[in-house]
């Protein structure tokens, strides 16, 4: 045996279990940090919830309810696809709430996201804008 060197033995003696309670202690701490990742992602999600219903009150309450802003939001395109004039397809893009959108293809109506409006910029056979809505926004001092 060297000089100076412990046996399992005698390490394992001189923990005294310790090494299992500090194992035990990480584990802990590991469980409460993923229970905070938790939390704060229910929180970030219900603030992005509560944005996105404030936002569509205050877009789609009754006009000249407040103060003009000289500004603008798009809340529904209807596009033309086809190459020709008097040839082609008519499908309608409406607003729902914060970032969903339905597009309405004849019977048919689907959910897109707002990333899926800004391509609508035609091209080839693709989706030209071809009438655009929009909504008047306005601010109040109560803030809806």
């Amino acid at each position: 045996m060297k000089l100076g060197s412990k046996t399992e033995e005698e390490k394992k003696a001189a923990t005294d279990g310790r090494a299992d309670v500090h194992m035990a202690d990480e584990e802990e701490k590991k469980e409460e940090t993923e229970e905070q990742k938790l939390v704060g992602a229910a929180a970030k999600a219900a603030r992005k919830e509560e944005e996105i219903k404030l936002h569509d009150q205050v877009l789609y309450r009754p006009f000249n309810s407040g103060l003009d802003t000289g500004c603008y939001q798009l809340i529904a395109v209807v596009t033309h696809k086809g190459r020709e004039a008097d040839g082609g397809h008519y499908i309608g893009w409406v607003h729902a709430s914060g970032d969903d959108w339905f597009q309405c293809d004849d019977e048919f109506c689907s959910q897109v996201k707002t990333e899926d409006i800004l391509q609508l910029k035609g091209g080839g056979d693709w989706h030209t804008a071809y009438l655009c809505f929009y909504r008047k926004l306005e601010e109040t001092p109560f803030g809806v």
